[in-house]
């Protein structure tokens, strides 16, 4: 998978409105709620405005690859799904606006998808989204080292949300639709 520094580095190559944390964010939800996300709603979201056909393609390529890796990852049994973000190195103000960053590409991500393709949501599902909300106005006015341990339990709680949410929001293809006893 693409490392945050090597996803902004292309995005910012290739003139994408959006950075590498609100990227990943928008993945996120659209695949916590489409089992196929609309590709056509992403590159909008991504707003590419490069004149070089190659770096758009390579950009684009690039994001579908990732979006595989995410969906392997929620998939996993091993809870190995990771939130893109900036390395422990990066200063905590840069982390946690990158984090505020995730969320608003999350939210954007799950609120895209067409209602009525969209699963109810149960009670924790929709207290998680309006928490999320919340996270995407966090900011941090002078970094403490209680402030470190703070991000690292907002990032657990937004990584179990998110594992949570794909669980719930998955339909079960395989699922007789009879509802019936198969014998």
């Amino acid at each position: 998978m693409l490392s945050y520094l090597a996803l902004s580095q292309l995005l910012s190559r290739a003139g994408a409105e959006a950075g590498a944390a609100e990227c990943h964010g928008f993945l996120c939800g659209q695949l916590c709620v489409a089992a196929v996300p609309d590709e056509d709603l992403w590159m909008e979201f991504l707003d590419v405005r490069t004149p070089d056909q190659d770096l758009e393609y390579e950009c684009y390529e690039e994001i579908r690859n990732l979006m595989s890796e995410i969906e392997l990852q929620l998939q996993s049994l091993d809870f190995i799904f990771e939130i893109m973000l900036p390395s422990e190195e990066v200063d905590l103000h840069d982390r946690v606006d990158a984090l505020g960053e995730w969320c608003h590409g999350f939210l954007n991500g799950f609120a895209l998808v067409d209602e009525s393709v969209r699963p109810a949501l149960s009670d924790d599902g929709r207290e998680w989204l309006k928490d999320l909300g919340l996270i995407c106005r966090a900011g941090v006015d002078e970094a403490e080292e209680e402030d470190e341990q703070a991000l690292t339990e907002i990032v657990e709680y937004i990584r179990s949300g998110v594992m949570m949410l794909f669980e719930e929001t998955r339909v079960d293809v395989s699922a007789p639709e009879s509802g019936g006893l198969l014998h």
